[in-house]
């Protein structure tokens, strides 16, 4: 999942550099919720520096972050912050709610704006947290979640609906297996 993200990331650079989108998005690294819950509860200081690494070191200059969930060490799933919808999704494949992590994302980007001392007061109550959707593809089998979190957040960062199903996960699989190993967007396996 962290390559895949790495090489999700390339083409978004690339995609901005030649014109192609005026807004990056992000991609913070799958253990970013294990930091921010660590010892089970929020704990902005772990996490307090990964704001610097986005463009511009502001979250809030982005299109969107998109974050792999561990939920358990046994489940992937997908957060998505779209800045300026102001909203946060949670895409899971087995249809839970995400709620834990919805919150925790709205804490951290109060947090955000407070280090960033930006103007005026970061209202809550302007963002609206989203848990899994009925349009949410779901997996029918206990293995292919990571898949599912990849395809869904190689979809979103390409503005596409999300119509994948279950049928679609082993030609998908495919496609990223080989999007990595043969190097696209400069990611390598080192």
């Amino acid at each position: 999942i962290s390559i895949y993200f790495r090489l999700l990331k390339c083409r978004d650079v690339k995609s901005v550099r030649e014109g192609k989108k005026k807004l990056y998005n992000h991609y913070f690294k799958s253990f970013f919720f294990t930091k921010l819950f660590e010892d089970g509860s929020y704990k902005y200081s772990g996490v307090k520096r990964w704001g610097k690494k986005v463009a511009n070191g502001d979250v809030f200059s982005l299109e969107r972050i998109l974050i792999p969930v561990n939920v358990n060490n046994m489940h992937w799933c997908l957060l998505e912050v779209s800045i300026p919808e102001k909203r946060i999704q949670y895409y899971d494949s087995l249809g839970g709610s995400g709620e834990q992590y919805l919150k925790g994302m709205l804490m951290y980007l109060n947090d955000e704006w407070k280090k960033l001392s930006k103007a005026g007061d970061f209202v809550p109550e302007d963002w609206r947290l989203v848990s899994t959707t009925k349009e949410t593809p779901r997996q029918k089998n206990g293995y292919d979640c990571g898949v599912f979190t990849c395809t869904c957040a190689d979809y979103i960062s390409l503005g596409l609906e999300l119509t994948y199903t279950q049928k679609d996960i082993t030609v998908c699989r495919r496609r990223m297996a080989l999007k990595i190993l043969n190097g696209e967007g400069g990611v390598t396996l080192d």
